[in-house]
């Protein structure tokens, strides 16, 4: 800095939401606006370049990745189920077998997320997913043991194995996005859902239609193969991420100190166990109208290809018009209404009909859709936003809470769906289901009233959490704007802020950070 910089004062503005102080991968971000030493505004227009190599690369292994692991989950769906109570499950413990591979998760997911900058994201992905196809080709085997409890244990032994591989993948998976894709968190996560919904809208009807080909085996060793081959490969394709690993762990104490978090965690919860409630209980349902398995993956179908079409546009919404809480609103609601019908709900007096029960379904995984796809880009923006840097141990300790969420509301779903089926009928817990739905849509409404104040604007809700600038965080942005190299700036580290030169005053006002240089 020059003497003539040196005797001013100056004041740079940063939004909060829009700046990177610390990027996980170390490369200079640019704000979309500042203010100038003098004070008047000047907005600084950023283009958007395409896709880097590795962005493309990255996007692939996701996607194909993400559509593997839906295609084993959602396999099950056709045969699973009539195939173990032929072993003697009983619809209780048809659920349990669902639901411990998401329990598993549930605890798996936060430790993984915390110390997932110290693992390692590449060995976490690769590990994981490779785990992940080994159980699932083991998995084709279990019709080959004794029936009864040998079975039970053998599906929820391999299932938890396989639970802790997915999590693995998947927490690196989206710790990874905010980090290689800095831009378009929202979008990306959309589009990654694509492969998602593609592997949840054909994974039950190719299960179905191997399971008629080959029997039991086939869907598991088909679907497990390909995974293990494509693990195989990620050892040469996945980029190395060596500056991803050097980052302390993240904080769940900060994390957990943040009330916005907990709401829309808790509607994620209901979400999840909303969409996996269907699993176990809609092919039995099904089994009134004498569909065959085919027909039973072709309604399954229908209800991925709503889930596939609804989450790449409200990725794209949610990062150009930034209204998460308003997808949120409105994918709740949209999916409370779709469960009653499914049911139906026996105050509406609807006829028990297929059509009636497809519609319902399809139009609950649209609704899921908008509601699930931006919660991961509401929880970095709502984080950060109260103070949590924007680096990698914070997304991997967001990554973890996602996950956890969802899969203790994926544990919860089916198995609280085989009792309620158990005790009552489809209609009446699917109706319950719907219930629940509408009172998370009010919980958010009204907490996002609180906190946005009505319109006046985003109060911050941090009750522990303090997040300090350092003084060599500072030297870097200082650099940064300046254009300098920062590796040729001396630096003092042992400076007393009270005298330094250069002093940080970190003020927060309408949820901005002033730094400001003496």
């Amino acid at each position: 800095m020059d003497s003539a910089e040196e005797d001013s004062d100056k004041t740079t503005i940063i939004n909060d939401d829009q700046t990177r102080l610390l990027n996980g991968d170390g490369c200079q971000q640019e704000s979309d606006s500042m203010l100038t030493p003098g004070g008047s505004s000047e907005e600084v227009k950023v283009k958007k370049s395409s896709m880097t190599r590795e962005q493309k690369i990255l996007f692939i292994i996701f996607g194909l990745t993400n559509l593997t692991n839906e295609l084993t989950f959602s396999i099950l769906a056709p045969f699973f189920p009539a195939e173990a109570a032929k072993q003697g499950a009983t619809k209780v413990q048809v659920g349990l077998i669902f639901s411990v591979y998401s329990l598993v998760q549930f605890i798996a997911a936060p430790i993984i997320g915390k110390f997932l900058p110290t693992i390692g994201c590449r060995f976490a992905f690769i590990s994981g997913f490779f785990v992940n196809s080994g159980c699932n080709i083991l998995y084709g085997f279990l019709d080959r043991v004794e029936p009864g409890t040998e079975f039970l244990v053998y599906c929820i032994l391999i299932r938890s194995i396989e639970a802790i591989g997915t999590t693995s993948f998947l927490t690196a998976l989206m710790a990874l996005v905010p980090n290689k894709f800095p831009d378009s968190v929202g979008q990306t996560m959309g589009n990654i859902e694509i492969f998602a919904g593609i592997g949840l809208t054909i994974g039950p009807f190719l299960g179905g239609v191997l399971y008629q080909l080959g029997g039991f085996m086939l869907p598991f060793v088909a679907i497990g193969g390909f995974s293990m081959i494509l693990s195989l490969c990620l050892f040469f394709i996945l980029p190395a991420d060596n500056h991803l690993s050097e980052q302390k762990t993240g904080s769940f104490i900060h994390l957990m100190s943040i009330p916005g978090t907990w709401v829309v965690v808790f509607s994620l919860f209901i979400g999840a166990a909303a969409l996996t409630f269907m699993e176990p209980t809609l092919s039995t349902e099904l089994q009134q109208y004498n569909l065959t398995p085919t027909q039973v993956g072709l309604v399954f179908l229908l209800m991925g290809l709503g889930y596939t079409i609804s989450a790449p546009i409200v990725g794209w919404i949610a990062d150009k018009r930034q209204n998460t809480r308003t997808l949120l609103s409105f994918g709740y609601i949209l999916a409370g209404i779709s469960y009653l019908i499914a049911g139906p709900w026996p105050v509406l007096h609807l006829p028990n009909k297929l059509y009636l029960i497809t519609i319902g379904v399809v139009l609950m995984y649209v609704a899921l859709g908008c509601a699930i796809t931006p919660t991961y880009q509401d929880l970095l923006t709502t984080v950060v936003h109260n103070g949590m840097p924007d680096v990698i141990s914070t997304h991997s300790v967001v990554s973890g809470m996602f996950n956890s969420a969802f899969s203790l509301g994926s544990f919860f779903g089916p198995t609280m769906g085989g009792l309620l089926v158990d005790k009552f009928n489809f209609a009446v817990s699917s109706s319950i289901f719907g219930l629940l739905n509408l009172i998370s849509a009010a919980g958010i409404i009204v907490f996002s009233l609180w906190e946005f104040r009505c319109g006046k604007g985003r109060r911050k809700t941090m009750y522990v959490a303090k997040f300090r600038v350092t003084n060599e965080d500072t030297d870097n942005l200082i650099d940064n704007e300046n254009g300098v190299n920062s590796d040729s700036v001396e630096r003092n580290e042992n400076i007393d802020e009270t005298e330094a030169p250069n002093t940080v005053m970190k003020n927060k006002l309408n949820g901005e950070t002033a730094i400001k240089i003496n």
